[in-house]
């Protein structure tokens, strides 16, 4: 899958992304829901009984600080849902350990932001490969920046500045769903110049970690050339195991005023393109009816729907978002 100048510009689109994966720590949460569930809290407030077969997520309406999660009913459960863990504002503690404690032993599982929630706002920190080929962790501060892992590749760190720069909040969230998808992704920015009339790719890969090309029968329906290796999200969902996704900028450069002309945006910038090109290139990787889609080709060989479609409406709506805050300057 991929986005070429002339296509970019040309394309109608619709349909919703995918929600991000989740981390099910049931076991840890259960021993620690046990044993304080029978005490009071600090402030002395009794703790109500929890309902063990809620459905995480689908709790009542109401406010919370952190972010898109929910607020639950106290009959039902205690805490705000905030999508891998639960929160309990009156004890001040979390009921669950972060998702990846166990790779910072030095901090408390139970901890929000390495202790830093003035300066940090926690993302799920899954899955953009680093140059130790270990998750890179994704973190958002209050000002809408990016701070990444040390581990992370010199080109997603230069993405993701670029990005925070661009002040898009769908660029912005795709980065994040990215970051939060269980599929291993393998950043890369090509500076120069390569013959193939792509500004961006994206590329499933087979079960040995090889990156497949996509091929476009004589219908208009691609597919990817091998067999691709899928695995399952937490809420079910299919996913690419591993995928790689190439910005080429040194052909978003050079075709530049051309992307002005379609995009009728004669400020348009080769890292404002870069940046739309990401977004576009992250809806391949994320996007739930695409998956299917091209699960169906590869297995019965039938499913006819637009890929490219929901990607254009990302692209398009991170390009009309960057004129808008480039005039708000």
């Amino acid at each position: 899958m991929h986005e070429d100048w002339e296509g970019r510009f040309s394309r109608a689109a619709a349909i919703k992304q995918a929600g991000s994966s989740q981390v099910d720590y049931r076991d840890k949460q259960e021993r620690m829901l046990e044993g304080i569930e029978r005490h009071l809290t600090a402030m002395g407030v009794e703790h109500p009984r929890v309902n063990r077969t809620h459905s995480a997520g689908s709790g009542g309406s109401g406010s919370h600080p952190f972010g898109d999660g929910k607020n639950d009913d106290d009959n039902d459960i205690f805490g705000d849902d905030e999508g891998v863990r639960y929160y309990d504002a009156r004890a001040s503690v979390w009921l669950g350990v972060d998702a990846l404690s166990e790779k910072y032993p030095s901090i408390s599982p139970y901890s929000y932001t390495a202790n830093n929630p003035i300066r940090f706002v926690e993302v799920d920190g899954r899955y953009f490969a680093g140059t130790n080929g270990k998750p890179v962790t994704v973190k958002v501060r209050r000002d809408g920046s990016i701070t990444l892992s040390k581990n992370a590749s010199g080109d997603l760190k230069r993405m993701a500045n670029l990005i925070t720069k661009s002040k898009s909040k769908t660029a912005m969230a795709m980065f994040k769903k990215v970051a939060e998808n269980k599929t291993k992704v393998n950043f890369k920015i090509v500076e120069e110049k390569v013959d193939n009339n792509l500004l961006g790719l994206h590329q499933a890969h087979d079960k040995d970690g090889k990156a497949l090309s996509w091929e476009v029968d004589s219908d208009g329906i691609g597919k990817f050339e091998g067999i691709l290796s899928y695995i399952t999200g937490e809420k079910g969902n299919t996913l690419y195991k591993e995928a790689s996704i190439t910005i080429f900028e040194g052909n978003i450069d050079d075709s530049l005023v051309i992307q002005q002309i379609y995009s009728g945006d004669s400020e348009l910038t080769t890292e404002e393109s870069m940046v739309e090109t990401f977004a576009h290139e992250a809806d391949h990787n994320i996007n739930q009816e695409a998956i299917k889609a091209i699960k169906e080709r590869q297995e019965v060989g039938v499913n006819n729907f637009d890929v490219e479609k929901p990607a254009y409406k990302v692209g398009d709506q991170t390009l009309k978002e960057i004129r808008k805050n480039r005039k708000n300057e």
